[in-house]
């Protein structure tokens, strides 16, 4: 809950050129609305998550996107488009994963229509089932196999 301590929980409360530590709480909300569900309290929008059980999807989506398919000078539309792309490399095109990291994106304020201003580094799947190496950025295998 970002907002019990006056920390952002939408795109729309973000400081432009302020500390990245104070905007990363969107972020990191969409990727606890992604896992355990919930409602954003200023979109009023509501996040079906994968479920405790199954957070290891998530985790592995976010990795995916930070090491592998993002560069440094990534914005909050990139993360968005990066972390989906992820999540369908891994798990497939329509998956839980995907469907989760979608709507708390959107539930964040975190749109499809937020235009990136930097793109994707290239992608080193070869089609939807590339895993990454645990702990890697090289996709060869799937992580805890």
């Amino acid at each position: 809950n970002p907002g019990l301590f006056g920390d952002p929980n939408h795109y729309t409360q973000r400081i432009v050129g302020f500390d990245p530590h104070y905007n990363s709480t969107i972020a990191s909300h969409a990727f606890y609305l992604a896992i355990e569900g919930g409602t954003n309290r200023t979109s009023g929008q509501t996040v079906q998550g994968v479920g405790a059980a199954n957070r290891d999807q998530i985790e592995k989506a976010f990795f995916r996107a930070l090491t592998v398919l993002m560069p440094s000078s990534a914005t909050f539309a990139l993360t968005r488009a990066a972390t989906i792309q992820a999540a369908r490399d891994l798990y497939g095109t329509g998956s839980a994963a995907e469907r989760a990291i979608t709507q708390a994106w959107d539930a964040v304020g975190v749109q499809p229509r937020t235009a990136a201003t930097v793109a994707l580094m290239p992608n080193p799947a070869s089609g939807s089932t590339a895993h990454c190496v645990c702990g890697t950025s090289a996709p060869a295998r799937k992580c805890g196999a």
